[in-house]
């Protein structure tokens, strides 16, 4: 009984510690207690889309449509000190590619690519810390009408990244490359 006395305790305690101003002291008995100034961040702040609508080749109407988005539910936090009673939880969400090739407004390729699906990667550690962060067009030949998109995987804040290369042609074959580990 006195347990679970003590823990019904605690817990309010904690509560009312937790509807307090970020940076504040208050006491459990005898024990001091301090509450340390944490700032929380994200990274965006609020979804994002970058829509990317190229057109190829205009000879052959081949178009590529590349979308980048912020995945709401996804996120990678990173805790930085700095000093014994100020923290900042940086919180970097993740986000979903959307690749589409088009031929005389056929579509041709239509893929969704998110960072848990690149087998490529295999490190389970590298990919609880990481975010897709970016593509561009790297190069597209008209003579084979085969367009190549690169993206990458990264920690954030660190020079931890996979570069993949996206490659598609106008038969809709397609293939990702895990083309550098840095």
């Amino acid at each position: 009984m006195k347990a679970l006395f003590s823990c019904i305790l605690l817990l309010i305690t904690l509560i009312e510690a937790c509807k307090r101003t970020p940076h504040t002291s208050f006491s459990i008995g005898e024990v001091a207690i301090h509450m340390p100034d944490t700032t929380i961040e994200y990274y965006p702040k609020n979804y994002q889309k970058t829509i990317l609508d190229t057109l190829l080749d205009d000879d052959n109407n081949i178009r590529l449509y590349l979308s980048i988005a912020t995945r709401m539910d996804k996120i990678v936090s990173q805790c930085y000190e700095d000093d014994s009673t100020h923290f900042r939880l940086l919180n970097y969400r993740d986000n979903t590619l959307q690749v589409k090739f088009m031929m005389d407004e056929e579509i041709i390729l239509d893929t969704s690519i998110v960072k848990e699906a690149l087998r490529q990667i295999g490190d389970e550690e590298f990919l609880k810390q990481s975010i897709l962060y970016s593509a561009w067009i790297n190069d597209y030949d008209k003579e084979t009408q085969t367009v190549e998109v690169r993206f990458n995987v990264l920690v954030p804040d660190t020079d931890w990244s996979y570069l993949f290369m996206l490659t598609a042609d106008k038969d809709g074959h397609s293939k990702i490359v895990l083309d550098e580990i840095h």
